[in-house]
């Protein structure tokens, strides 16, 4: 794309063209359509986002009322750089809104700054339960210290690059260690 139209007038010209084409705001409003956001987002195989496995990405399609609500698509590849793939179905992402919004991926183009991408590579991010000490191994494998005394981990197992760029980006360890006693809890049971 950027080979065949450059980076200046004729790219702006051709990508306007194709933001017409390509309409995702009209694809992801409510609507009678057959074919919108929330029945791709309803259709998901996963309701969990894909990008942080932390928050729910439920679906539930309009009512009566025209009430409904989706989780946010994340474009893998920015829709303003890329806007042929606006309404590409390999690259929307339901995600949570804290991994789609500005603190997170919001514009970071992912395809210069390469991270996993969930419809396409091997989940290669591992989460684990371990204690903060190993004095008292036999008790912390037992679960038997307190809830404390445990953190979660995060590493990348495989692809190490990418799921690291991808830690990074969505602050996975920082946000799984607020869900360390949690994750205890849900261990023990």
């Amino acid at each position: 794309y950027e080979n065949r139209f450059g980076n200046y007038l004729m790219r702006n010209y051709v990508s306007q063209r194709l933001q017409e084409i390509f309409d995702y705001d009209s694809f992801s409003k409510k609507s009678t359509k057959p074919w919108t956001a929330f029945d791709l987002c309803n259709s998901a195989k996963y309701k969990v986002c894909c990008y942080c496995h932390m928050v729910s990405t439920g679906t539930a399609l309009s009512d009566e009322h025209g009430k409904g609500y989706r989780p946010p698509l994340d474009h893998y590849y920015i829709k303003s750089d890329y806007p042929f793939l606006a309404l590409t179905l390999s690259n929307l992402i339901p995600c949570c809104e804290k991994c789609n919004g500005s603190q997170m991926k919001h514009s970071i183009n992912f395809a210069v700054n390469l991270h996993l991408n969930p419809l396409l590579d091997v989940e290669s991010i591992e989460f684990e339960l371990r204690p903060l000490d190993d004095d008292e191994i036999a008790k912390a494998l037992a679960l038997q210290l307190e809830p404390t005394k445990y953190c979660l981990v995060v590493e990348a197992k495989l692809n190490h690059d990418l799921s690291n760029n991808s830690i990074k980006t969505f602050q996975l360890k920082s946000r799984y260690k607020e869900y360390a006693t949690k994750a205890f809890y849900l261990a023990r049971k």
